[in-house]
């Protein structure tokens, strides 16, 4: 659309989160079946959707934007940061920042934490459970687009690129939810995979290095590294 770096930022980022409103409002929602696995399947089919159209309306060449702020190099005590890096960063650390904020400060927030504990508790204590499905799903697309836009510069994006960003981001969702510790958790759901990745050196089994150690940590440790108390199959 030729439109400006601000504009155009804004409006992809409001589109995706259009999309993903629609896809709970018009998928999921209307799903016969709540299983799991059955939402999970709508989700990839869905996914296969999107792909095909964007594959079919931007055709399968890479593409790329121009970086955010230069290509000249910033010194820092003797070290070149890349303009695009500290863009990147920038950022990824202001949107940490917003939603913290948001979940931690805000009503909405708290709602949302709160359906997510516990449906049935947020819906008897009045809270508009579909409504903040909803929303999470909105916030999603719209965390997703801000993803796509910030890597874009530093790789290239193509209608099949999910899948290779999907790959590193798997593993650290998950152990991030089975380590169950706030502090610790966190660091290790972040820090974990890369290890391996960074000192496997094979570029084709850094990604399976991480999904090997996921795992192992699903088969030994099912509680979480840090979690409390003892699983028992029902």
């Amino acid at each position: 659309m030729k439109l400006p770096m601000a504009p155009a930022f804004a409006l992809s980022v409001f589109a995706v989160a259009i999309i993903g409103l629609l896809l709970e409002k018009i998928t999921l929602r209307q799903s016969k079946s709540k299983e799991i696995l059955n939402l999970v399947m709508i989700t990839v089919g869905a996914s296969i959707f999107i792909k095909g159209l964007s594959m079919a309306i931007w055709g399968k060449n890479a593409m790329t934007l121009p970086p955010f702020s230069g290509e000249d190099p910033i010194l820092v005590f003797g070290a070149a940061i890349m303009p695009r890096a500290s863009g990147f960063f920038g950022i990824t650390v202001a949107v940490v920042a917003i939603l913290s904020t948001f979940f931690i400060k805000t009503r909405t927030g708290k709602a949302m934490r709160a359906v997510a504990a516990s449906r049935r508790s947020a819906l008897l204590a009045g809270i508009p459970v579909n409504r903040m499905i909803a929303l999470s799903f909105f916030l999603s697309g719209a965390l997703g687009a801000v993803a796509g836009i910030i890597l874009t510069p530093i790789t290239t994006i193509s209608y099949d690129a999910g899948v290779m960003l999907g790959s590193k981001g798997f593993p650290p969702l998950f152990w991030g939810i089975w380590f169950h510790d706030r502090g610790r958790g966190r660091r290790a759901s972040s820090r974990g995979p890369g290890i391996p990745r960074g000192r496997s050196g094979v570029f084709r089994i850094q990604g399976r290095l991480a999904f090997l150690i996921l795992l192992i940590v699903l088969f030994f440790k099912p509680g979480g590294i840090f979690g409390k108390g003892a699983l028992r199959r029902v």
